[in-house]
């Protein structure tokens, strides 16, 4: 169990110290491992660098985790959302409109029915503006 527990503080980032038991199912013991979730996130394999060696779970299957979900992990890990992180960029009137315009496209475009596309409204940089100030 020794060899199990170091393998696994040696090989991740940041470090993980699993709990470890046996427990006998059957009649035969069985090697236990937990990993206590932590807020240090994202934990990955340190030989393979965090793009290629964090994972995630997705139902009963383990998966590379995808460059958006590591930076999300990151923001989690550090307790913030990409919506606080402060910003000096200034969009124009062009950039604000193209984006309202490929939500409301992408929205659309998630539809099943014919009715629910009647009720998807456009967004507009007057609405946004409006939204933020009620924060």
């Amino acid at each position: 169990m020794d060899a199990i527990t170091n393998a696994i503080f040696d090989s991740c980032e940041p470090r993980i110290t699993p709990n470890i038991g046996v427990q006998e199912i059957d009649g035969k013991g069985i090697i236990v491992v937990e990993v206590i979730p932590g807020m240090q996130r994202p934990y990955f394999i340190k030989s393979q660098g965090i793009m290629n060696g964090t994972y995630v779970r997705v139902a009963g299957t383990t998966r590379h985790a995808e460059r958006y979900r590591i930076q999300e992990l990151i923001m989690e890990g550090t307790n913030r959302s990409f919506d606080q992180i402060e910003r000096d960029e200034i969009l124009s009137e062009e950039e604000i409109t193209a984006f309202c315009e490929k939500l409301y496209h992408h929205a659309l475009d998630l539809c099943r029915s014919n009715d629910i596309k009647t009720q998807i409204r456009k967004i507009t940089e007057l609405i946004s503006k409006w939204s933020l100030k009620r924060r």
